[in-house]
């Protein structure tokens, strides 16, 4: 039986539309992240920990991301159990550049809001 495999072009957001990213052998710690297109705009969710390497690939997410950016990013944190500082910076960051944060539980709500006070004394 032979395969052929001819070059396969890919969108790097089709690639990201469903990411499942384990730590280790156990799925102690992991992020996924659910990208959804609309014409408004895009939106992101994030679900498990955003701390660690979490942050780095989140950050490597959003630097490659493909969109015009005239289209807005949303950032859903929708079932986020826990942010590190570096998280914490990595959302700050975000938002200073237009990217709108949103919590869904105590502790995300109550990150978001800490971000938009940094950024309304900026």
């Amino acid at each position: 039986m032979c395969f052929h495999f001819g070059i396969l072009a890919f969108n790097l957001h089709a690639l990201l539309r469903e990411i499942l990213i384990s730590l280790g052998k156990n799925a102690r710690g992991m992020l996924k992240v659910t990208i959804k297109h609309a014409e408004s705009g895009e939106t992101w969710e994030l679900e498990g920990k955003l701390s660690g390497e979490w942050v780095k690939e989140l950050e490597r997410c959003w630097n490659e991301r493909s969109s015009p950016a005239a289209i807005s990013l949303q950032i859903h944190l929708k079932a986020v159990s826990y942010i590190d500082a570096a998280g914490k910076q990595l959302l700050t960051e975000m938002h200073g550049r237009g990217v709108e944060i949103q919590g869904c539980g105590c502790m995300t709500r109550a990150v978001v809001e800490e971000i938009t006070r940094q950024s309304a004394a900026n």
